[in-house]
């Protein structure tokens, strides 16, 4: 009797801890109406964002009243996640984000379930594939796709967890498959990697903007580089601006995006020689040394000249390397050996 009670009392911490997170996504739900302010033509969308985020937040009391409230008032550290209570929550967690991400593209009407549900999955996995044509698709609805990706590529939910429970949210954040503890304190180590990911996507934004890119556009493309999405929110993906320096810059985020975030913790305090140790960095560099070099001999015949073939090689072994998915050409032309290249970079 004592174990079962010890076993209830256990579900039931993990049942709030994901109730904290479900809070969380319904406040994720409502940050589209934002863009509102910049763009008044979507308003009439805004019951989808309204509806969504209090279903979210019906979803998230639910599971609060059925577990244990007063976890959240106490010390979080007397009873802290073991690695296998971590790993039910992150299951917990996806399996309800995921259906919840996805209401705003059934309330809108123009997904049915299954397109909207994989909609919201490719989003919070920052697959990027898309069921959505972006000529046709509401500003607003961009934007929430690229929130999602946002949301993916941090792992935000379980950064804001360990950031609230402090030292007992270790096994959630190992669970959730993260081994950048940055520094020994979890709190602080979240918190670097929260400040080191939006410095990076405002730079983007800003930077974007400077090169020619749209406002809009600029956001979106920031989030999907970094987070290593792909979402566009163009047909022809970032080939519509034609524009060299902003494939440069792309390649660059793209790069920063596939860095783990211990790694890049380290360019931060100027420790390059520990940087270029790392085995996943010299592995990554060789690789971006003979690829595009190699899909540059291959693509010869199909673009003239060097220069036009390099550019292009360049970005997709990149973009695939680095599983974003952007493109600047169609790959109609390509043979199959290296459409097959790619596919194995990927």
């Amino acid at each position: 009797m004592k174990y079962q009670a010890i076993l209830k009392s256990r579900y039931k911490i993990i049942l709030t801890y994901t109730s904290v997170i479900i809070f969380g996504v319904a406040i994720l739900n409502l940050l589209p109406l934002i863009f509102l302010f910049f763009d008044t033509s979507d308003v009439q969308y805004v019951s989808s964002f309204i509806y969504s985020a209090i279903i979210s937040f019906l979803v998230a009391l639910f599971l609060l009243t059925i577990g244990d409230r007063s976890i959240l008032k106490g010390d979080h550290h007397v009873n802290p996640l073991t690695q296998k209570e971590g790993g039910i929550i992150v299951l917990l967690v996806w399996i309800i984000s995921t259906l919840l991400v996805s209401l705003p593209y059934l309330f809108w009407g123009k997904l049915n379930f299954t397109q909207s549900y994989f909609e919201g999955v490719s989003g919070l996995t920052t697959t990027g594939l898309s069921m959505v044509d972006v000529t046709q698709t509401p500003k607003i609805f961009l934007a929430w796709r690229s929130l999602t990706q946002f949301v993916g590529g941090a792992g935000f939910a379980v950064i804001m967890l360990s950031s609230i429970i402090g030292p007992g949210g270790l096994g959630l954040y190992y669970a959730e498959g993260r081994s950048e503890q940055i520094l020994p304190n979890i709190v602080n180590s979240t918190k670097i990697i929260m400040f080191i990911y939006s410095f990076f996507i405002t730079s983007g934004v800003i930077i974007y903007t400077l090169l020619g890119m749209p406002f809009f556009d600029a956001i979106n493309h920031s989030i999907a580089a970094l987070s290593t999405g792909g979402f566009s929110t163009q047909t022809n993906s970032i080939g519509e601006y034609n524009n060299f320096s902003i494939e440069l810059f792309t390649i660059l985020l793209m790069l920063i995006g596939t860095t783990n975030f211990a790694a890049l913790y380290l360019l931060f305090k100027k420790k390059f020689r520990e940087f270029f140790k790392i085995s996943e960095i010299r592995f990554g560099i060789l690789l971006i040394l003979i690829f595009p070099l190699l899909m540059m001999t291959i693509l010869l015949p199909v673009y003239s000249t060097m220069g036009n073939s390099m550019r292009i090689s360049s970005f997709q072994t990149i973009s695939a390397i680095s599983t974003t998915g952007f493109s600047t050409v169609s790959f109609d032309k390509w043979s199959q050996s290296s459409v097959f290249i790619m596919i194995v970079l990927m």
